[in-house]
């Protein structure tokens, strides 16, 4: 492996700074440490296998490495659709299937503007780590954060999920 030279790219999330960054601290694009704990599982998880990735690609030299940390991953953001229905999926099938059934009646969905930043379309998300690709170099700890720079409003969220 140390006579190749290629670039381990590595999917994380953007939660991965646990509880120590729930206060309003600034979260920075490093390997955090976590002193305060995790909020999850998933969370503790992905913190711990960002730090194999450093601990692995520094053994061998020539291997560069990027993390990527998307925010929550959506569907497509002109269709909604996906594949999955787990996690966040499940309470939109949920809505899908309530709607279904209600026409013509108001749907609420329990979403604000602010929450919306957190919510990032798999094509979007997709296209940022393509581009993101050719800046990876062994000068520094490749990290990005991950998110959607124009979010979708309430209104295009309330139009997907009510096609």
């Amino acid at each position: 492996l140390s006579q190749l030279e290629c670039t381990y790219y590595h999917i994380s999330t953007a939660y991965v700074g646990g509880k120590d960054f729930c206060n309003g601290n600034i979260f920075r694009e490093r390997i955090h440490e976590n002193k305060n704990g995790y909020f999850n599982s998933y969370d503790m998880t992905k913190a711990y296998a960002e730090k194999e990735v450093v601990s692995f690609c520094s053994y061998y030299s020539k291997l560069s490495y990027a993390i990527f940390r998307p925010t929550i991953i959506i569907g497509d953001s002109e269709t909604g659709f996906t594949s999955s229905i787990a996690g966040f999926y499940e309470y939109l099938q949920a809505l899908n299937r309530l709607r279904k059934h209600i026409k013509g009646k108001i749907v609420r969905y329990v979403c604000n503007e602010k929450s919306l930043l957190h919510l990032i379309p798999v094509d979007r998300c997709a296209r940022a780590m393509l581009s993101l690709m050719p800046l990876v170099s062994l000068k520094n700890i490749p990290i990005y954060t991950i998110s959607d720079a124009q979010p979708m409003t309430l209104g295009e969220m309330a139009s997907i999920l009510s096609n």
